[in-house]
């Protein structure tokens, strides 16, 4: 005789709908299981949807609003559910540090494009929504490109499919020195001085005084010129000790009867720091002041000399 359901016992039954109960459960728990991703405290999960989200915009590089490819948002530490391994790859990348000392200066490899006539991203006033990429590609409107911005020392969770970042020493004015600052950004103006004021593109006509400044080095160009006295020594003869004067080549004259001999000389002089300025604009830094100003005004005193 053919078994059929109504005649298997009630506890027959009973068992077989556990099992079933049970096996879904594996099932669901393993399916589960599957999804979870854990991004531990010293990490950024970069997300990959490979599936199901269509396609991005034509030369977008992150996706805003889930389309398949690398998104915007990243996992944050701790666990999460549902990055199934064939919808979603997760790469865990290290935060960015910024150790004491150094500057980081930002590029976007995605974005608006820049403005006509700029090559950096204007600075943002609020960092961090400049660091969370959904709102940089998103409502935050971001460029492509480097950004004026630059990170200060600590550690940051960047999206580092968008955010790249590469640190420089912070710029050190020292005692007896100042820092004459060309700057690639700001407004253009149109000027028959050398100098332009603070903020506008060119040279500043007020360098900075001692100090560390958290400057973005490629968008300000930076020139150390020394204030303190410089002593010079145009002489055969070397100097030793303290406090000697820069050895240069000797002052050879030549008398009215054609005999020529070196004259020693001695000098010092000073660049104000009101004046370092100007003096970037028309000579150069330190070295060129010397050998392009200063010893050619003193070779030019003994050529004219009369000759005896």
């Amino acid at each position: 005789m053919d078994a059929n359901w109504e005649q298997i016992p009630q506890i027959t039954k009973s068992k077989a709908i556990a099992v079933l109960i049970l096996l879904l459960a594996i099932v669901l728990v393993s399916a589960i299981a599957l999804s979870i991703v854990n991004v531990g405290g010293d990490k950024v999960g970069i997300i990959e949807k490979k599936m199901g989200g269509g396609s991005l915009a034509q030369g977008q590089i992150l996706a805003v609003k889930g389309e398949n490819g690398i998104q915007s948002q990243t996992l944050t530490p701790g666990w999460h559910l549902f990055y199934w391994p064939w919808q979603y790859k997760i790469t865990k990348v290290p935060l960015t540090e910024i150790k004491d000392g150094y500057v980081g200066l930002i590029q976007a490899i995605d974005g608006q494009s820049l403005p006509t006539g700029t090559i950096f991203a204007p600075e943002w006033h609020e960092p961090k929504k400049m660091l969370d990429a959904a709102y940089f590609l998103g409502e935050g409107r971001g460029f492509k490109g480097p950004q004026l911005s630059v990170l200060t020392p600590g550690k940051y969770r960047l999206n580092t499919k968008l955010f790249t970042v590469t640190t420089v020493p912070i710029t050190n004015v020292e005692v007896g020195t100042v820092a004459v600052i060309k700057s690639n950004v700001g407004k253009a103006v149109k000027t028959q001085a050398r100098l332009v004021e603070e903020g506008q593109r060119g040279i500043w006509d007020k360098p900075l005084t001692e100090g560390k400044f958290r400057l973005h080095t490629n968008a300000y160009e930076v020139t150390t010129i020394s204030i303190r006295l410089v002593k010079v020594s145009y002489s055969k003869e070397k100097e030793y000790g303290e406090g000697r004067a820069q050895p240069m080549k000797p002052i050879i004259v030549r008398s009215k009867d054609g005999y020529t001999f070196p004259v020693v000389v001695r000098m010092t002089y000073r660049i104000d720091s009101e004046n370092a300025p100007r003096v970037v604009a028309t000579v150069g830094d330190d070295a060129l002041v010397l050998t392009k100003l200063v010893t050619p005004a003193v070779r030019a005193i003994f050529r004219n000399m009369p000759k005896k």
